[in-house]
Formats: structure tokens, sequence, C-alpha cells
């Protein structure tokens, strides 16, 4: 079978990329012809269709564009004419049998869809956040949760500044998404998938009416050599342990009640905190306010070899979003390594913990429950090891390649 699949970004930028990753890697083992279509940056691996990709702006640095450019990167937003050109061109050197997306917007843009229509080409889309029905992708504004927009009140997103603070952010994401439900853009998608029961679910809080089927993401670590001494990552001892988050450093996450709910810990367990971004001058301020310095420690962003052996020396994993994550992968691979987890009960985080029936909850930005929590795991290493050891069997289970596989060959083999 020759599938095209496609994503805004060609390099490891987060979730929805490991998931497209490891899907090409699941269907190229399989025997299947797979060609990529992407934006171009030097961050890109290496693809023999990259002169196909699109160019790519760094939208989060707007100062850099003149009013001109602006407006040109507006438009493309909105509608990506280069998309259109470049993709017609791979569509008659490829000829696919069917086209897999991943996240699109505002790079590629949905353009692609049109294109794949007016080539007759099946398109399925694996939903990776809210985006379809929200011009706020994860349903989050200042570390809360956000819903404005449901029942039709697209406006208050622009009222209510949900893109990055924004007024224009936001109305230019007003603007996409109006046009694209004019135009019915989204009705021109033959299968979408979840790999969450609540992002389903929330989609038709939202009113979407297209059906959703659920297929997980693969959760694939088992190639990872993991026998390092606590010591030699330079975190810690092995009588002790540590506390683990890892991920995007960003208000959202949640990193801040994990940081006031361990300062009011007695333990001589160190908080680790492995990952980047706008929050870490925040996080480290507020570690030095709380008198924290010598207990958290921050390691950085980590290559996946590293981040997997530190996952692997923890005691437990700690999850404190406080949005609404679809299937994190964080939560996935600590779970596939073998590790508890304690994680606000919201969202796909809930679902995962209820489904594993392994899974610790907190309350979300409950400080208070969320120490009496860690104090839990802390008191009784034993049953943490037990949980850690049923994650990863409901992991095995429920989230290998084989199974994934089976399931998108079958979507695949339906909709052609």
């Amino acid at each position: 079978m020759k599938i095209l699949v496609a994503n805004n970004n060609f390099f490891l930028r987060g979730g929805a990329e490991r998931a497209f990753f490891d899907m090409i890697n699941i269907l190229e083992e399989n025997g299947h012809e797979v060609a990529h279509f992407s934006t171009k940056t030097s961050q890109d691996y290496k693809s023999p269709w990259s002169k196909y990709f699109v160019k790519y702006y760094e939208l989060s640095d707007s100062s850099k564009f003149s009013f001109i450019q602006k407006a040109r990167i507006v438009s493309r937003i909105w509608y990506n004419f280069e998309t259109r050109r470049k993709l017609r061109q791979l569509l008659k050197d490829f000829k696919p049998d069917v086209a897999h997306l991943h996240n699109i917007f505002h790079h590629l843009s949905p353009s692609l869809i049109d294109e794949l229509k007016e080539n007759n080409i099946p398109i399925v889309w694996t939903l990776h956040d809210y985006k379809v029905v929200s011009p706020n992708y994860d349903l989050s504004v200042s570390g809360e949760v956000w819903e404005g927009n449901m029942g039709g009140k697209i406006h208050k997103c622009i009222t209510d500044k949900c893109v990055h603070n924004s007024y224009l952010k936001s109305a230019v994401c007003v603007v996409e998404a109006l046009l694209h439900k004019v135009r019915g853009t989204y009705n021109k998608v033959d299968c979408y998938l979840s790999p969450s029961d609540f992002l389903i679910g929330k989609y038709g809080e939202f009113g979407f009416k297209n059906k959703i089927k659920k297929i997980v993401n693969p959760v694939l670590v088992e190639k990872i050599e993991l026998d390092v001494e606590p010591w030699k990552l330079g975190i810690g001892d092995n009588n002790n342990g540590f506390i683990l988050y890892f991920g995007r450093l960003s208000l959202e996450k949640g990193v801040s009640d994990l940081i006031e709910a361990y300062a009011e810990l007695n333990t001589n367990k160190p908080l680790i905190i492995a990952g980047d971004g706008s929050q870490k001058e925040h996080l480290e301020f507020l570690v030095r306010k709380l008198k924290l310095t010598g207990k958290v420690r921050f390691l950085g962003r980590l290559e996946k070899e590293k981040l997997f052996q530190v996952i692997n020396k923890a005691s437990f994993i700690v999850v404190p979003s406080r949005c609404y994550e679809n299937a994190p992968y964080g939560m996935l691979e600590a779970m596939a390594l073998g590790k508890a987890v304690i994680s606000s009960g919201l969202g796909g985080l809930k679902e995962i913990a209820q489904n594993s029936n392994a899974g610790i909850s907190f309350g979300m930005g409950d400080k208070n429950d969320l120490r009496s929590k860690m104090e839990y795991a802390i008191e009784n290493p034993e049953e943490m090891e037990l949980r850690g050891q049923k994650n990863r069997k409901y992991i095995e289970e429920e989230y290998s390649k084989e199974v994934f596989y089976k399931k998108i060959i079958d979507i695949y083999q339906k909709i052609i």
C-alpha cells in the first residue's frame, strides 16, 4: 500500500511528532511505501521527499517580519496555496492509496484537504488536540481550562484573548476557524482518529458531528538500554531515589503546583525536573523563593535515551497538568518503563489512570491533594512498585506496535 503522511514538522518537536514518526516506521517495517509531506526547516530529519516540503515560518517571533510579511503569513495560516502546489506535484509523482494527516494547522494548513479530495485520495486524520473545534488548540488560557467558544460563542475567543493572550492572534485564529467551517473543510475527511475517549467526548460537547474512532498511538521504549546508576546521571544515589517531572515547562503543565506541593513534603527525596520552556526562569525563581535550592534540580531538555534512563531510576513520576491532555507520551512512556504515576484527574490523564487500574490521581491544581498523594507514594514504595508493574503490563497489551498496525491497516482498507 502507498501511504502519504503529513505533519507540520519533520523533526521531533513533541508528542504529535513522536506518533507521526513511530507510525512511519511501523508502516515501513510492514512493507508499505510511505511518502512524507511537511515544512522545510534546518532541524528536519532526512527525507527523500523533502523537495516537496513547504516553506516554514517561525510564528512565535513575529517582530522580525515586516507588515507585508506578517500579512502574507496570516493568509498562509488561513489557506496555504504553496501547500496545494507542492502537494499537487507530490500526488502526481507518488500516487498514494491513502493520506494520513497529523498536525497541519498554521503551517501546511487545511488547504491540503482540498487538494487531496480533488485528487480523490481517502483521508485519515489523527487528532492530537482540540483545534478543529476551537481556535484555542489546548482549551487552556493562563493555566486554566478554557471552553469559552462552546455553544457557538466563537467571539469569546477574541474577548478572552484565548490565543497567546493576544486580541490580534485570537482574531486571526477565529477567522481561520470560520473560514473552514463555512467551506465545510472538515467534512471532507473520511475518517477521524483519536488516541483517547476523552477527546472524542469533548469534540461531541463542542457539537462536532463527524464520527471519531479511537486508536491509541504505539508506545515504543524496548530498544533503550536502561541499566545506568543514578550517580552516573548526576541525579542522586541508590538509597533515596527521586521524584521526577519531565516535559514542557509552560504554565498549563502545572509544574509550579508540583514545586509548591513538594515544598510542604518532609522527605529527603529530591525533585528532578527535566525539560525546557517559557516558564523555566519563573520556576527557578520559585525554587529559590521557597528555599528549595539543592532539593529541586533542573536537568534541561534531555535526549530520548538519557531521559529514559532518568525515568527508569525515579521513585515515581508526577504529571501535574492544568489542561486537557489527550494521550500524553510522558505519562505513557513512564508507565511503559514500569513506573507509578501521580497525575491530575483531568482529561486523558484521568482516562489512562483509570484504564490501567494502577494510576493515582489528584484534583487539578489542588496542591494539598498532590502533596498528600506524594506522601503516600513515598511511604508505600512496595505498592508503587506493584503499580508500576501493572502499568508496564497495560502498555504492553494495549499500546504495542502490533496492536496499532492491525487497527490502522484495517482503517485504511475500509476507506479505500
